[in-house]
């Protein structure tokens, strides 16, 4: 349990919030995109990876997944914690899968279907 002295959440508090997922089994980073993810735009950017790990977590009623990404030709793999509703698909590990950036932030991720399935 965290426990804050004040009324207003800070960097260092919230950076103690236990993970869900070990990511240090992956490798994960958190920060900017890999070199490989697309050019950037008003709008975001899109790159194409792999789903490496996925828990699901709910938080005040809602449910929420962690996810850890490996983007096609980064080295190291990415994480992001979105909610139920920025998941496009029925995701499960090794899928191929879209995500979509902003400002170096995962907001979406769409499972990439192909036409075999």
């Amino acid at each position: 349990m965290v426990r804050l002295t004040s009324r207003v959440a800070t960097r260092s508090s919230l950076l103690s919030l236990p993970t869900v997922l070990d990511l240090r089994e992956f490798g994960a980073t958190i920060g900017h995109p890999p070199a490989n993810a697309g050019s950037p735009s008003s709008r975001g950017c899109e790159m194409r990876a792999t789903l490496r790990g996925i828990q699901p977590y709910e938080l005040h009623g809602t449910q929420y997944y962690q996810l850890v990404l490996n983007p096609d030709g980064a080295p190291r793999p990415i994480q992001a914690r979105l909610s139920h509703d920025m998941i496009e698909g029925d995701l499960e590990v090794g899928d191929a899968v879209e995500v979509h950036q902003i400002l170096g932030i995962v907001d979406r991720v769409k499972k990439v279907v192909t036409e075999a399935e």
